[in-house]
């Protein structure tokens, strides 16, 4: 989709290097899958609220609309193949390009392939080198009261989730021109919690987490949503429903990070006991526990492969099912990277060189991984008003969002008073060929 054009733009480019000279300021093309700002206002985005049972309603009313509800998933896979092909094709015809349509047509086919087994590396970080970003880059989603603690995006960039140290959860669908936020909400029933057990007084309050969430983790197939923090419980849930599939015990500390295998439902969770439990969500059951850690696990990671990265407060990298043979050192470092302030989150664009690193610095910092001479260049920095505590990109590269607070999500240590608690977007050029 198209977004919708303002009298400033969204982005400055700088000068001497845009397209209409030295005072060039022409915009920026943004993905189709990007968000519509949907208003000049950067500071609040659309706050519509849906309850449950509207939810439930669209999603029969859309699953009856659907002509192709009854199809097996093998006549989805020929479906959806063949509408492919036919895309490529109509568009390597009609393009002015000498190649032929069937050679660019193999080549792509074959980038496809490299692309979904996890090989393809695109190079996309020094395209954002001509950018200047303001805060009207930005567009800041409001309903959380307290810091937020950790963020994460769907694959496809629909939906992002929030959470904070207040224990609540919000999605954030992103639609046309709108966003609309939903709070999910665990059950009183929930077996996994026994606060409520003491009281036999109704409920009235909505519940949350009892405790500060810390970790937030979506499936490849935006099917799961996995959530965790210092109750200690691990809570799954369904992502077309917004409702509570399933709530594990078995941590005796805090969940401090959650991974799932890419295209599989397969989830790892890092906690402050030291350990690294392995879950299979689509048996919805515990696999197996991963030991090694002399301290609490501070994050932990995933691809697609059934092997999982830890870092922990023992200042070790560990890979659990691999030993790492690379060096012990790192190959690069990067001094002061944001001006003496620790660096407090981190997140690449999956598959590329593209990564974000956030601070109290009051900027977000962009930096492009050269392989090849093993370094890190800074590329590009975002204006951002108080701690970044959570940064996510979205698969299609279209915008970057991070989790904001006055403090730090794991404690009081600094207050920035004069930051506000909340989601940003950062609406990003194009970064990837059509």
């Amino acid at each position: 989709m198209k977004r919708k054009q303002h009298s400033k733009s969204n982005y400055k480019t700088k000068q001497g290097k845009g397209k209409h000279g030295k005072h060039g300021n022409k915009k920026a093309k943004v993905n189709d899958e990007a968000f519509d700002w949907g208003d000049s206002n950067n500071n609040i985005a659309s706050d519509n609220e849906v309850s449950d049972d509207e939810g439930k309603k669209k999603a029969a009313d859309s699953d009856e609309d659907d002509p192709y509800a009854n199809e097996t998933n093998d006549e989805k896979r020929v479906r959806l193949a063949k509408a492919y092909l036919g895309k490529l094709k109509d568009k390597f015809q009609d393009d002015d390009d000498d190649a032929d349509p069937a050679d660019r047509l193999a080549s792509q086919l074959e980038k496809d392939v490299q692309e979904s087994s996890g090989k393809l590396f695109k190079q996309v970080a020094h395209k954002l080198a001509e950018f200047e970003f303001d805060h009207e880059s930005c567009k800041w989603l409001k309903g959380h009261k307290l810091p937020v603690t950790t963020v994460c995006v769907t694959e496809d960039g629909s939906v992002i989730y929030s959470s904070s140290k207040g224990g609540s959860i919000l999605k954030w669908s992103i639609g046309e021109g709108s966003i609309t936020k939903t709070k999910l909400v665990v059950p009183f029933d929930d077996e996994a919690d026994d606060s409520h057990a003491a009281s036999n007084k109704p409920q009235k309050k909505i519940p949350d987490h009892k405790k500060t969430i810390l970790a937030l983790a979506v499936s490849s197939d935006s099917k799961f949503l996995a959530s965790g923090g210092v109750d200690k419980i691990l809570r799954v849930w369904d992502v077309a429903s917004n409702e509570l599939l399933e709530s594990f015990k078995g941590h005796r500390d805090a969940i401090s990070s959650l991974a799932f295998r890419k295209k599989a439902h397969m989830l790892f969770s890092g906690s402050y006991d030291r350990t690294v439990k392995h879950w299979n969500l689509t048996e919805m059951g515990y696999v197996e526990t991963l030991f090694g850690h002399q301290n609490e696990i501070t994050a932990i990671d995933c691809l697609q492969k059934d092997r999982v990265v830890s870092v922990g407060r023992d200042a070790s990298l560990r890979s659990l099912s691999l030993w790492f043979n690379g060096k012990k050192k790192p190959t690069y470092v990067v001094r002061a990277a944001h001006g003496g302030k620790w660096i407090t989150s981190v997140a690449v664009l999956p598959r590329s060189d593209l990564v974000a690193t956030g601070s109290s610095d009051g900027f977000v910092r962009l930096w492009k991984a050269n392989l090849k001479e093993r370094s890190l260049e800074p590329v590009a920095s975002i204006p951002m008003d108080g701690f970044v505590n959570a940064l996510a990109f979205p698969k299609t590269g279209s915008f970057l969002v991070a989790g904001i607070g006055k403090e730090h999500r794991c404690g009081r240590w600094e207050v920035n008073k004069s930051a506000a608690n909340g989601v940003v977007l950062v609406a990003l050029p194009q970064l990837f060929d059509e």
